[in-house]
């Protein structure tokens, strides 16, 4: 599957008036199409990244670890270099990522409104969005939003 078809199933808008979160359509690279909808009652962490981006690679162990500890979270990654599905499988074979991953382009990244990569929105169960972070996510941020969250 090309990117050609991962970019017209995309995003339906990212942010939706009032601050809650449409939902988006994104086809990984296994076929699976993700969604906040797919994923509702559980967290969601949209990493916008890049395979040229070294802070974006960096970041990628501690993404899988997150994924992998909890079973409340999942993490979807989005490249947003343009690079083919090909060149993502061999990348995050490299890398032992195994959440999903979409190929996209820097248009999406705007749709996110996504100045600097890597970028992360965490979603919460009920799909709105409780944290952007530029930059380097550490783990303790992405924790700290979630209980504070869940302790509501």
């Amino acid at each position: 599957m090309g990117c050609a078809r991962t970019l017209l199933v995309l995003i339906l808008c990212c942010m939706a008036p009032g601050g809650h979160a449409q939902d988006f359509l994104l086809t990984d690279l296994q076929g699976t199409v993700q969604s906040l909808d797919r994923h509702r009652g559980q967290w969601v962490l949209l990493n916008l990244w890049a395979t040229w981006c070294a802070p974006c690679v960096a970041e990628m162990p501690m993404l899988q670890a997150l994924d992998d500890a909890h079973d409340d979270l999942t993490v979807i990654g989005l490249a947003v270099d343009g690079a083919d599905t090909a060149r993502l499988t061999r990348f995050a074979k490299a890398l032992k990522v195994h959440y999903p991953l979409v190929a996209g382009n820097l248009q999406i990244a705007r749709q996110f409104k996504a100045r600097v990569f890597p970028t992360s929105i965490l979603y919460n169960p009920l799909g709105e969005p409780v944290l952007l972070h530029e930059g380097v996510l550490p783990a303790d941020v992405v924790l700290a939003a979630m209980n504070k969250r869940s302790a509501k």
